[in-house]
């Protein structure tokens, strides 16, 4: 499988490839990538493998620990359990997937219940949970 070592980290573009938008190129996806990895705070002193969020139309990809801390914020010892299931391939879905105040999905049929999903970070909310 070809793949490419971006700051240290190993990234099958394969993998990539399966799950980018039509139209992007190698040197596209490349810069996403490198991009991704400078503004992970984490990256350099964590492994920079990345695992696929389960959800079938999300196509994020998380480090272990990101994943993990984003799922578990007040919970360290609840998070590090997780993040040593992630980087042994255990699947999950990232915080998108859920409100992250009231921790309930989406449903779409009722409109308080439906999602604003934040553009800078993997969070979500709730309209009624929205804060003031």
């Amino acid at each position: 499988m070809a793949s490419v070592d971006i700051l240290g980290c190993q990234y099958h573009f394969l993998e990539i490839l399966k799950y980018s938008l039509p139209g992007f190129s190698l040197i596209m996806i490349y810069i996403y990538i490198y991009i991704y990895i400078l503004y992970c705070k984490l990256a350099q002193s964590i492994t920079c493998q990345v695992f696929r969020c389960a959800n079938a139309t999300c196509g994020h990809f998380y480090h272990p620990h990101c994943a993990a801390t984003m799922l578990h914020r007040e919970d360290k010892v609840a998070a590090e359990e997780l993040r040593k299931k992630i980087a042994a391939g255990e699947s999950f879905a990232c915080p998108i997937h859920k409100c992250c105040i009231c921790k309930q999905v989406e449903d779409k049929k009722k409109s308080d219940l439906q999602f604003a999903v934040c553009r800078r970070c993997p969070t979500s909310y709730h309209q009624k949970c929205l804060p003031k």
